[in-house]
């Protein structure tokens, strides 16, 4: 847990000094028992600022295949919380000028 909290130092002080955001994953697991928890465990709630949890939507019983997601912000200190929004990665992928990786070609950058 220490080199957990020292990682978590060292990163925040690198957001800080070059001013960028810092992306940390915390996928989710089942114990033994099969109860839902976090990867980082319990600890690191406190760690981040911002938390933001990412869903897949479920609508209906054919899911297969659907990239319809969602984003919840759980935790924000400059922004009120339980803000969710849907979005769809198949469509995001198929948006004009978006092509597979989603990068916008040089001429369709904005002024």
């Amino acid at each position: 847990m220490s080199l957990m909290i020292q990682v978590a130092a060292v990163l925040k002080t690198m957001a800080k000094d070059f001013s960028v955001a810092v992306l940390v994953t915390n996928h989710v697991t089942r114990s033994g028992s099969g109860a839902v928890q976090p990867g980082l465990g319990v600890s690191w709630s406190h760690v981040p600022r911002t938390r933001i949890l990412l869903e897949r939507v479920e609508r209906g019983a054919s899911v297969s295949g659907t990239g319809r997601r969602s984003a919840t912000l759980i935790k924000s200190s400059r922004r009120a919380c339980h803000i969710k929004e849907d979005f769809d990665l198949q469509w995001w992928s198929r948006a004009e000028g978006g092509g597979p990786s989603g990068k916008r070609k040089v001429n369709e950058i904005d002024p």
